[in-house]
C-alpha cells in the first residue's frame, strides 16, 4: 500500500509542476515502491489537460465578479422556450440538445466570461413578461406564448455582447449543433492573442487555422484519429472518429480546461489566469492512466492487484 502511495503522491507533484505540453521519456519515478516492482511513467502529449478534472476539485483565490445579471438559469430557458411545463420529466435531454447545440454553447461561454452586461432591450419589456407570466394561465396560450418571448430575450441579451466582442458573427449562429469547427473558431477569435498558433498541426481533413490551434492546443474534444483526421463538423467528443450524437460531457471538459489551463479569467484589460489550488485530497490525473508497473501499462498488468492489494 505505501508503494501504491508513493507513486500517487509523485505524480501529484510531478504533473502539478508540469505545464509545458511536451512528451517526456518514461523515467523510473519509484524503483523502491515494491520489491519486485519497477513502476514507470510517460507524460502525454499535451499533460496540462490532465491536471484538473473538474472545477470542483479545485478552489480560486481571484474569482470572477460577473456582472450583475438577474437569476435565470439554463432549466428555466428550457422550461420557457419548449413551453414544456413538464420539462422535468425531460429535461437530461432537452439539456444536452440545448448546450451542445451552437445557441446553448454560446450561453455558456458568455456565462464563463462573467463580466459582460446581458443586452436586454430597453422599455422594461422583460419586467412586463415577468408581470404576465405571473399573472396568465400558465397553460393558456398566451402564458405560453409570453414565456417563450422571456426565454428569446435572454438568450439574445447573452449572445449579442459576445458579438460586439467579435467572438461569433450573426451569420453563423442557427439552431444546429456546435461543431469542433464552431466551437474553435469562437474560441479562437477570443485566445489567438495570448495563446497563438504555431503552426505544427498537420490535419487530413482540415485546413483550418483555428481548428489546427485547437488541437495544438490541446482542447478536450478535439482527438486526432490515426490517421490524422480530426471529423471538424462533427460535436466536441474525446474519443477520436466522426460523431453524429452529441453528448453533453466535451462540452464541459472544453470549458472548464479554458478557464482552469488557459488564461481563462476575463478582464477589463484582457485575459488572466485564474490562480488556481487543489482542494485537500483531490489529485490532478489518475496515475493508473499514465504509469507503467514492469513495463506494461498500468491496466494490463499482471502485477497490479498484489500492489494495489500490499499492506
Amino acid at each position: 500500500m505505501k508503494g501504491k502511495q508513493l507513486v500517487f503522491s509523485l505524480l501529484t507533484w510531478t504533473l502539478c509542476l508540469s505545464v509545458v505540453p511536451v512528451v517526456s521519456p518514461a523515467l523510473d519515478i519509484a524503483a523502491a515502491a515494491a520489491p519486485g516492482y519497477k513502476i514507470t511513467y510517460k507524460l502525454p502529449a499535451n499533460p496540462e489537460k490532465y491536471l484538473f478534472l473538474n472545477v470542483q476539485m479545485v478552489s480560486l483565490a481571484n474569482p470572477q465578479t460577473p456582472a450583475t445579471v438577474r437569476e435565470y438559469p439554463i432549466k428555466q430557458y428550457l422550461v420557457d422556450s419548449t413551453g414544456n411545463l413538464d420539462h422535468y420529466k425531460l429535461e437530461f435531454d432537452d439539456n444536452r440538445k440545448f448546450v451542445t447545440s451552437k445557441k446553448g454553447f454560446l450561453w455558456n461561454f458568455y456565462q464563463m466570461i462573467g463580466i459582460f452586461p446581458p443586452a436586454y432591450p430597453a422599455g422594461g419589456k422583460l419586467a412586463e413578461l415577468d408581470r404576465q407570466i405571473d399573472t396568465l394561465d400558465r397553460y393558456s396560450p398566451e402564458g405560453l406564448q409570453a414565456r417563450k418571448a422571456r426565454a428569446e430575450l435572454e438568450l439574445n441579451a447573452r449572445i449579442q455582447p459576445l458579438i460586439h466582442a467579435g467572438y461569433v458573427k450573426p451569420e453563423e449562429i442557427d439552431d444546429g449543433i456546435a461543431t469542433r469547427e464552431f466551437v474553435a473558431t469562437v474560441f479562437y477569435r477570443a485566445w489567438k492573442d495570448v495563446r497563438p498558433y504555431h503552426g505544427g498541426i498537420d490535419l487530413k481533413d482540415s485546413e483550418n487555422e483555428a481548428v489546427r490551434w485547437a488541437v495544438e492546443s490541446g482542447l478536450p474534444g478535439f482527438p486526432v484519429d490515426s490517421k490524422g483526421f480530426v471529423f471538424p463538423q462533427s460535436p466536441l467528443d474525446l474519443e477520436p472518429g466522426e460523431k453524429n450524437f452529441p453528448e453533453t460531457y466535451a462540452y464541459d471538459r472544453v470549458f472548464q480546461f479554458v478557464q482552469l489551463i488557459f488564461p481563462g479569467k476575463k478582464t477589463a484589460s484582457g485575459w488572466a489566469y485564474y490562480q488556481v489550488k487543489l482542494l485537500p485530497g483531490m489529485a490532478p490525473v489518475q496515475p493508473r492512466e499514465i504509469i507503467s508497473v514492469n513495463g506494461k501499462p498500468f491496466a494490463e498488468a499482471a502485477e497490479r492487484y498484489s500492489i494495489e492489494q500490499t499492506k
